[in-house]
């Protein structure tokens, strides 16, 4: 009885502890993700409201003009790219919904 118990704290300090480390790896990707100051500028009409993605993932989001800049397209190419560098190929676009706030 005595062992079955003593095997079940162990557990319950290895599960502990590997949530523990899931959490520091994220952070520590948004910490390299905000060493490079990534701003992503959403051009759309009408902006929504984001969420503080800095905080989250190192990065920010701003609205833009809803003109369409050529420029800032190919800049915001870049940074995805950047983004991508540290959580993954097309990352970005597979949560760019969980950066809009819902209302």
């Amino acid at each position: 009885m005595l062992r079955l118990f003593s095997v079940l704290i162990c557990l319950f300090i290895m599960a502990c502890n590997a949530s523990q480390n899931a959490t520091d790896f994220q952070t520590t990707k948004a910490k390299n993700v905000a060493e490079e100051n990534l701003v992503y500028i959403y051009q759309n009409r009408g902006c929504p409201d984001f969420s503080e993605t800095y905080k989250t993932y190192g990065f920010k989001i701003e609205c833009g003009t809803d003109v369409f800049d050529r420029l800032v397209q190919q800049k915001n190419l870049e940074v995805v790219k950047k983004i991508e560098k540290h959580y993954g190929k097309g990352w970005f676009d597979e949560n760019f919904q969980r950066f809009i706030t819902k209302q």
